[in-house]
């Protein structure tokens, strides 16, 4: 049987805190892809294809924007200005659409 992929005592030192699913730095970025690859996908990296690779960047990224999304859409003030949306800014009192 294959071992799955272990994270790196190193990469978590660097990433000071920070989510695997969310960081940032080179090591958090490898480490999700390899976390996606195997854990959303069930591929082990030696028997991935280019598909598989693709779809676990794929989902790294995705993770990343919908991080950055909540984050935005969380800081929005009290009296709603503006909201950030993922489509970008709509000021406030402008059609949203809905």
């Amino acid at each position: 049987m294959a071992k799955k992929p272990v994270k790196d005592t190193a990469s978590n030192d660097a990433e000071s805190g920070k989510d695997i699913r969310t960081g940032t730095s080179v090591a958090s970025l490898k480490q999700a892809v390899l976390d996606n690859l195997y854990y959303v996908q069930g591929r082990l990296p030696e028997l991935a294809t280019r598909n598989d690779w693709y779809m676990a960047v794929a989902y790294t990224a995705r993770d990343r924007m919908l991080e950055n999304i909540s984050r935005a859409q969380g800081s929005v003030g009290s009296e709603g200005e503006a909201r950030e949306l993922p489509l970008g800014r709509v000021p406030h009192g402008a059609p949203s659409g809905q």
